[in-house]
């Protein structure tokens, strides 16, 4: 069971972990150019950054797991196959 959940949180992290990879390189984010253009130390704006964008990660991260593990029990039955939800039937 921990396997696929494991395998599908790594893949849903995937666009989310690009996005930080380019976080600062490619786009300077909002909050850090505002930071910079009023005055603040660029080193303290950076680290004020980073903060936020390994939050959203941690978000991210934990949201993926939470939702794993909740769905994984409704989706798939003990012999681990696909369980497709019976729709109701018209009278």
């Amino acid at each position: 069971m921990f396997h696929y959940v494991k395998q599908s949180v790594r893949a849903s992290m995937i666009p989310t972990i690009d996005n930080t990879k380019t976080m600062g390189l490619v786009q300077l984010p909002g909050m850090m150019t505002g930071l910079i253009i009023a005055g603040t130390d660029p080193i303290q704006a950076v680290r004020y950054q980073l903060l936020i964008v390994f939050s959203f990660l941690a978000s991210a991260v934990m949201t993926s797991i939470v939702l794993g593990f909740i769905s994984y029990p409704g989706l798939f039955n003990e012999y681990q196959q696909f369980v497709l939800a019976e729709s109701p039937k018209k009278q």
